[in-house]
């Protein structure tokens, strides 16, 4: 069976404390996009438990009957730092850079609905001010970063901007697909957006099901698609594909490596 493995890259940057510490208007995007101490070392574990899972016969490879997959990620810095981890455990070759794997822009999806909705923007900055200063609650900050992200992503999804989006990511997926039916497996290390809109439309889900599963995509996570073989031997979702798992974390259950409260 071949399979695509879709890898949220470790933890990033300041995370969505980024949103409420006063540089949003100075590219939110750039400051974001780095890995931080924790994600480097939940880029190493996932990388590993990869390397696990395509040992000893899980498809063609090497000659130790490893499967050796091929590795894309996006142009960002924390998925390519993500997928040369990746790339390093297994044994395959460096990532394949495809554009198609880029997350969406936060500049331009989530700074002008915050502009547009300026009550949600003044709660989202008290409470990451309160938590950076330790007197915050996270669970607090954490449910209302989901408020401002369900808020900007769901007017977005309804644009035309999504659709472009959800086409290029397909393209990117198409590319996967025949890497994965050539070598039995591939990896791709993205974004939550992007597994967000695979895990839809492999799924049949609607396009307003893509902010919710945006949430729920931890770092580090993989979430799993099966590929049909040429001809189609299993049922398959878009392009041939459908999915056999969504955000495991597993990997991740360690004191070093907690993939936990993954939007802060």
């Amino acid at each position: 069976m071949a399979v695509i493995y879709l890898v949220r890259h470790g933890q990033a940057g300041a995370g969505m404390g980024s949103y409420g510490d006063g540089t949003a208007g100075e590219g939110l995007e750039k400051s974001y996009d780095g890995l931080t101490d924790r994600g480097r070392r939940q880029a190493e574990v996932v990388a590993q438990s990869l390397a696990g899972r395509l040992g000893p016969g899980a498809g063609a490879g090497a000659g130790d009957g490893r499967a050796v997959p091929t590795v894309f990620c996006g142009p960002l810095h924390r998925q390519h730092d993500t997928a040369a981890a990746v790339a390093s455990a297994t044994g395959a070759s460096d990532p394949t850079t495809d554009e198609a794997w880029r997350e969406f822009d936060s500049d331009t999806v989530v700074v002008p609905w915050m502009e547009r909705n300026v009550d949600a923007a003044r709660r989202l900055r008290q409470v990451m001010q309160d938590v950076r200063q330790g007197t915050g609650d996270a669970a607090e900050a954490e449910a209302t970063v989901r408020e401002v992200l369900d808020g900007a992503l769901g007017d977005w999804v309804d644009g035309s901007g999504f659709q472009e989006f959800r086409e290029t990511v397909l393209g990117g997926l198409g590319r996967a697909t025949a890497a994965a039916r050539k070598d039995g497996a591939a990896v791709v290390a993205t974004s939550a957006g992007v597994i967000a809109t695979c895990t839809a439309a492999v799924s049949g889900l609607p396009r307003q099901a893509v902010p919710s599963l945006v949430g729920r995509v931890f770092n580090a996570s993989v979430t799993v698609l099966r590929v049909a073989d040429e001809a189609g031997r299993h049922r398959g979702g878009s392009a041939g594909v459908d999915l056999l798992s969504f955000n495991e974390y597993a990997h991740l259950d360690r004191p070093d490596a907690r993939g936990d409260l993954t939007l802060i």
